[in-house]
């Protein structure tokens, strides 16, 4: 998590995000607040070994996009999302694979799925932390991480007509969660798809269609770049994005047409996919002792 041109690319991007998307989401934000998440199950991560689908074989296809030394991929390979639109046409079984983190905090990933009067919400990644070891090429694994990269979760069947929404609780997994001083440990900010629900009013989440699958990545610290507030302490904000990077199966051409935003130039599609992580981070891990 450092301040470079990739960051400012990614500062632009999702600004971009922010004009393209002009029609409100399918239904206002409804896990931005921390009594909500307590309540949340869990679902149960699977183990990479477990994985049929094939899914395992293109890891390295995506996590060139989290390395520096990432290739910019022609756009007629890529297509940026909006987020707040991501609708299902039909019923899926919706899977979650873990790729990659670059977070000072130890994050928590969420989802909600809406149509009309139905709602479900379910924690995807109690506690999004890469292992350290294991060939999991992740940007910064920590010793006492819970995932390697390909571990995954299943949400279950999303009906047809389903809006799908990701939410970001920032440091929620550290055991340092209340009655502490130090602002860096006890934040617990929410990010969602919609920045006018952000505690900052930013954009924190910007999603791609990759091989036809999503590719989606957070960003936690609140804030412009170099901003200190809203917890930060004395993290500046980098808005590189990659903070728990994730890719999403809900089924081949199963996205409304209203998820894909045009790009202005080619040069904004293929840099728009190469900024998801292309940085590696030089970052501490913060835990429950410090």
């Amino acid at each position: 998590m450092k301040n470079n041109r990739f960051t400012e690319v990614f500062a632009a991007i999702a600004t971009a995000g922010t004009i393209f998307s002009v029609v409100a989401p399918v239904s206002a934000a409804s896990l931005n607040n921390t009594s909500e998440w307590n309540n949340l199950v869990a679902n149960q991560v699977q183990p990479r070994a477990t994985d049929v689908s094939g899914f395992q074989t293109l890891i390295p296809q995506f996590q060139q996009f989290v390395q520096p030394e990432g290739i910019a991929i022609p756009d007629n390979q890529v297509r940026r999302l909006d987020p707040s639109r991501l609708q299902l046409k039909s019923d899926s079984n919706v899977r979650v694979w873990f790729l990659n983190e670059g977070a000072f905090y130890r994050n928590q990933l969420a989802y909600e799925a809406i149509q009309g009067s139905n709602y479900q919400a379910e924690l995807v990644f109690q506690d999004a932390s890469c292992i350290s070891g294991n060939n999991n090429n992740c940007e910064k694994p920590s010793s006492d991480g819970t995932l390697n990269v390909g571990d995954y979760v299943d949400l279950g069947t999303v009906t047809g007509g389903s809006q799908l929404n990701f939410w970001l609780r920032a440091n929620g997994a550290n055991p340092q969660d209340t009655g502490g001083t130090n602002p860096a440990t006890n934040v617990k900010n929410i990010y969602s798809e919609a920045a006018t629900q952000n505690p900052d009013g930013l954009e924190h989440i910007v999603a791609y269609e990759y091989n036809d699958y999503l590719l989606v990545g957070f960003e936690d610290l609140f804030g412009p770049p170099g901003s200190l507030a809203g917890g930060n302490g004395t993290i500046a904000s980098d808005r590189d994005f990659n903070d728990v990077v994730f890719v999403v199966d809900v089924g081949k051409n199963n996205l409304d047409d209203k998820a894909y935003i045009p790009e202005p130039t080619s040069a904004l599609a293929i840099l728009g996919v190469g900024a998801v992580g292309l940085l590696k981070l030089s970052r501490r891990r913060i835990n429950s002792d410090q």
